[in-house]
């Protein structure tokens, strides 16, 4: 099973991505699930796109991130609603989502993406090409084969991040998946 996740905050790049998302696994077999949270300015157009381009996925909404917020689920640092800005909050919640999802699922492997990517490649030759079911499956035994539990892509065009940069998310899901 294939689990992947994002924050959703542009509805117009996130349409462009489930489409993506439901091209690449039209006639897939295997089990997969979008795992979305609620960063947007309209929680039922979301909704409504979510429904839309895919059967399997599961949505929390702002609501329901701010009461477990509120409840502690994610630590105490966040029940103070102040502390609850910034890519460092989103990454936490939308990664401990994906992970309870991964529990659900033994062997699932996650894919956390951006709302603004689209699901293609850039060729040689300057033209892009969408990726397929075969590069995925590609990739993920590529990397199994290889023993690598936790693996970072690269966005084309976008210039390489600082690696402390990465560091606090990258502990957090080594932190989630030993669990």
């Amino acid at each position: 099973p294939i689990i992947i996740g994002f924050i959703s905050s542009n509805l117009e790049t996130t349409e462009l991505l489930l489409r993506d998302i439901q091209t690449l696994f039209r006639g897939y077999l295997t089990d997969y699930r979008i795992v979305v949270c609620d960063n947007s300015n309209n929680t039922a157009k979301l909704e409504g796109l979510l429904r839309k381009y895919s059967d399997y996925y599961v949505l929390f909404k702002k609501k329901t991130i701010d009461h477990d917020c509120d409840n502690g689920l994610f630590g105490s640092y966040f029940i103070d609603s102040d502390n609850r800005r910034g890519i460092a909050f989103g990454r936490t919640i939308l990664h401990r989502h994906v992970h309870d999802e991964m529990r659900k699922k033994p062997g699932s492997v996650a894919w956390i993406i951006d709302d603004d990517v689209r699901l293609e490649t850039l060729q040689p030759d300057g033209a892009s090409k969408k990726i397929t079911i075969e590069d995925l499956n590609q990739a993920i035994l590529s990397l199994k084969k290889r023993g690598v539990a936790i693996a970072n892509g690269m966005i084309t065009g976008d210039p390489p991040i600082p690696v402390l940069g990465t560091i606090r998310t990258q502990l957090l899901d080594l932190s989630y998946n030993q669990e």
